[in-house]
């Protein structure tokens, strides 16, 4: 019924199921805390072929993935592992963006130039007094 059983939240993962009446409505959902994968319909034999997302936020631990069809009530289920998100997939979001080298090198000749005329001032107002 899936393909692999181990997944990483945001990952994809093949369903596939049979027995239910032909044409019908099939829902797929990841259980814990029932979320609607999908919504799909079984071909002229009753069986379904599909690939479903697990949400990104989805808590890693043991699942199920639950096929249901809409008017049989008939139901599979399989157990699932979602794991750990990989290293780095669960980064801070960016609040700020990089300053561009030409915005501080221009930031450091201003500063540069600031301090210059500073200088000049206190060294004009020394030779006056």
């Amino acid at each position: 019924m899936v393909g692999d059983n181990t997944v990483a939240p945001g990952g994809a993962l093949s369903v596939s199921g049979t027995g239910f009446v032909a044409g019908e409505r099939v829902a797929v959902e990841l259980h814990s805390t029932p979320v609607t994968l999908s919504l799909m319909t079984a071909d002229a034999t009753g069986a379904l072929n599909a690939t479903v997302t697990i949400p990104a936020g989805t808590e890693p631990g043991e699942h199920s993935i639950v096929l249901t069809g809409l008017d049989s009530k008939r139901t599979a289920s399989i157990g699932i592992v979602v794991t750990q998100p990989a290293v780095g997939a669960a980064s801070l979001p960016a609040t700020g963006a990089a300053l561009p080298v030409t915005l501080m090198v221009l930031g450091g000749v201003l500063a540069a130039g600031g301090a210059v005329l500073i200088l000049r001032s206190v060294l004009r107002n020394r030779k006056a007094s």
